[in-house]
């Protein structure tokens, strides 16, 4: 579970040549050196209407050492737990999250889209959603949804920080009141997250993360004691996007980062763990290419598919909590 910033000892006796996560490595007759976390993406989504009380509940009854949920701040300041900004792909009544309170958000039927038998899933609150991860033992990765940001803000951030190297405390705190100056909404979602997380005294088992670099350095500065990924993945349509997550991440000095499968290659994963970072990835589902992640080194691997990824990652005696 997601409990300190220590780096696991990347494996030095996998030798695989590959680039990009596409084929896949055995690891017969090799001696395990790490573990591999299997995060349950939204919950156990292929089984259960994502991101509900279902899905996490199946995911721990499986056996997945990890929940990952997303969060969103409703019109009354609270976290709901939702990956869209609206409502449309989960309920036909649509409308943008953010313009609801949460006590209305928790009568939308966010199940029937799945199947007729899950109709009575809801939108949980991110308070219940960590209240059954604790009682359940599992760890949680919160991904924190970023808002539509005030104009200029992330301009202002690359123009005062980009390119000059891992912040310091006072750069970062300095940064943070420039977040909070602009009123910034991802900075509002980041304070009610750690709120509730620190509310419940679950900081053992939460990791702050998130594809937005205000909200990782809003966490970092406000949460010290909880881990923080940045998530992110290349774009042939924007070769900018790949360097600029890169920049952030050694720049804001982050814990680990979360990358999609595509662009996980054995030398990013050396590279990360000897800079004392961790690596996940997302999202795998097949059996052979949760092989390969699992053999190129990572830390944890998140999925739709707990059951298949638990099979697999027990196979290669790698499992983080010592199941089959």
């Amino acid at each position: 579970m997601p409990s300190s910033r220590r780096r696991r000892a990347l494996p030095l006796l996998i030798l695989i040549l590959v680039a990009p996560l596409a084929g896949c490595a055995g690891l017969a007759g090799r001696q395990p050196v790490h573990t591999v976390e299997v995060i349950a993406h939204r919950g156990a989504s292929a089984l259960a209407p994502e991101n509900t009380l279902a899905a996490f509940t199946r995911a721990a009854d499986l056996g997945a050492d990890a929940i990952e949920l997303d969060c969103r701040l409703t019109r009354d300041g609270q976290a709901a737990v939702i990956h869209d900004a609206v409502l449309d792909r989960v309920n036909a009544l649509g409308g943008e999250v953010a313009s609801f309170p949460l006590a209305e958000l928790q009568t939308v039927d966010v199940g029937s889209w799945f199947g007729p038998d899950w109709s009575d899933q809801t939108i949980p609150s991110l308070g219940q959603a960590l209240d059954l991860a604790r009682d359940r033992g599992l760890g949680v990765y919160i991904e924190m949804k970023a808002e539509a940001e005030p104009a200029g803000l992330i301009d202002r951030l690359r123009g005062d920080y980009a390119g000059r190297g891992r912040l310091t405390r006072d750069e970062l705190a300095r940064a943070v009141l420039l977040i909070e100056g602009f009123q910034s909404p991802t900075a509002r979602l980041v304070r009610r997250v750690v709120e509730e997380v620190r509310a419940r005294g679950m900081e053992a088992q939460v990791l702050l993360q998130s594809f937005s670099p205000i909200a990782c350095a809003v966490a970092l500065h406000a949460a010290p004691e909880l881990p923080v990924f940045l998530i992110g993945e290349s774009n042939p349509d924007l070769p900018a996007q790949w360097p600029e997550f890169v920049g952030w991440a050694r720049a804001l000095g982050v814990d680990g980062i979360n990358v999609a499968a595509r662009d996980l290659t054995w030398q990013l994963v050396h590279e990360w763990h000897d800079a004392g970072a961790r690596v996940g990835v997302w999202t795998v589902d097949d059996p052979e290419r949760i092989r390969a992640a699992a053999a190129l080194g990572v830390d944890a691997i998140t999925t739709n598919r707990p059951e298949v990824a638990l099979r697999v990652v027990g196979e290669l005696g790698l499992r983080a909590r010592g199941g089959g």
